[in-house]
């Protein structure tokens, strides 16, 4: 579930790159507005209001389209009352003791049709106290597509002052952007630019962030559109932005990303999440025009041993069955189905009663749709508490639980 979206060298805490003196503006008290600024015309594409319990688990359908990736069980439903959208309920985000940066605690996802025009707002609120990171990363929300990332982030050194901004991850230039700041092309920070600066947001306070977005007719004619509220109050508005106009935004994420690369919270936080309303209009390419190319895949990271070796009788007696099975996995913990590539295994811990085992059979395995299934393995010395492990180039390895090598007559 790692995710850091952070490219190397963007400026960790900036307010503004003009000359005009910094302003940071403290957003007005929310009040339940609803979709204030929600374009006329649009339709809603979903309109959740937390009201479905949590469970943890992968790909765990949480009503009106929402899916949860919540391995680790840190994402639950609890009650606020004092939620301003739709309370009681509500989606809590937990970050334990010990969370490692540049991870998120779970991540709750919305697919949609490839959408090139998109409003969405939802109420959040941070715990406070709230333990920063030196990179001042505090990510709140995506809307993803290949070569498009809309980041909404709190963001600020240890301590504050947060200010609520968005990024724009294209891979597009955006350099021409006023008021911005970061890789060009890459990820820019867009600052606000309508009252004056950054709106500065409080941890322990609930705001209302609106969003809305028109991609580019191209990737260089610069007439796309991002604008966002906070409040109500209208804080950055861009009408000459370049997103990489072959690829339509297919999904929504709440995964809030905490810090970049290394460092662990050493206190418990929160984030909180009250009543999300996507709306739009779903477009297709003119007629005439090929279909855009499919999504990329998300490539490959870590091994996963998805079939565990069980107890058996020594070579050449029997061979380890059920066969042992490897997976190639994502970033999100998802079978990566288009990984072929060579797995190898070896033997990690070796627990030979007598002398030290070896393993026998076929120890490189070319993966089929993701997986490498070894059929043929035998160990030649009993022993209780072997382990194996597996291993693929450039992917993070594995090593299986541990399990015993009988004695021909079925002693370990």
């Amino acid at each position: 579930m790692k995710r850091s979206l952070w490219a190397p060298g963007i400026a960790l805490v900036a307010l503004t790159i003009s000359c005009e003196p910094v302003h940071q503006l403290v957003a007005p008290p929310l009040t339940a507005s609803s979709w204030a600024n929600e374009p006329a015309g649009f339709a809603p594409l979903t309109d959740y209001g937390f009201d479905t319990a949590f469970s943890p688990g992968e790909g765990v359908p949480v009503g009106d389209g929402w899916y949860l990736y919540n391995p680790n069980g840190y994402a639950t439903q609890v009650s606020d009352p004092g939620a301003p959208l739709s309370p009681p309920n509500v989606g809590q985000w937990r970050y334990p003791v010990g969370f490692v940066a540049g991870d998120a605690p779970a991540v709750m996802y919305r697919p949609m049709a490839a959408t090139r025009e998109l409003y969405f707002a939802f109420a959040w609120k941070a715990s406070n106290p709230w333990q920063g990171h030196p990179s001042g990363a505090n990510e709140i929300s995506f809307v993803i597509a290949q070569n498009n990332i809309l980041v909404v982030q709190m963001k600020g050194p240890p301590g504050g002052p947060y200010d609520l901004m968005v990024t724009a991850e294209f891979t597009t230039s955006n350099g021409h952007l006023a008021n911005s700041e970061g890789d060009d092309p890459g990820a820019r920070h867009l600052f606000g630019n309508v009252n004056g600066g950054n709106y500065v947001v409080t941890p322990g306070q609930w705001y209302q962030i609106e969003v809305y977005f028109k991609m580019s007719t191209t990737s260089t004619s610069q007439d796309g559109i991002v604008r966002w509220w906070v409040n109500g109050t209208p804080v950055g508005d861009y009408n000459t932005v370049n997103f990489a106009a072959d690829h339509p935004f297919e999904e929504f994420h709440f995964s809030p990303t905490w810090g970049g690369i290394g460092g662990s919270k050493t206190e418990e936080d929160y984030f909180w999440y009250d009543h999300v309303r996507l709306s739009g209009v779903a477009t297709s390419p003119p007629p005439g025009d090929p279909p855009p190319p499919p999504p990329v895949p998300a490539p490959a990271t870590h091994l996963v041993v998805s079939g565990q070796p069980h107890d058996a009788l020594p070579y050449p007696v029997a061979t380890i069955q059920p066969p042992v099975q490897v997976s190639a996995l994502d970033a999100q913990g998802n079978t990566v189905t288009t990984f072929t590539g060579p797995v190898t295994i070896a033997i990690e811990r070796n627990a030979g009663r007598f002398w030290p085992g070896t393993l026998r059979g076929t120890l490189t395995v070319t993966a089929a749709n993701g997986v490498a299934t070894f059929s043929d393995l035998s160990i030649d010395q009993p022993g209780s508490g072997y382990t194996l492990r597996v291993a693929a180039a450039g992917l993070t390895g594995a090593e299986s639980a541990p399990f015993a090598i009988l004695t021909p007559t079925g002693v370990p």
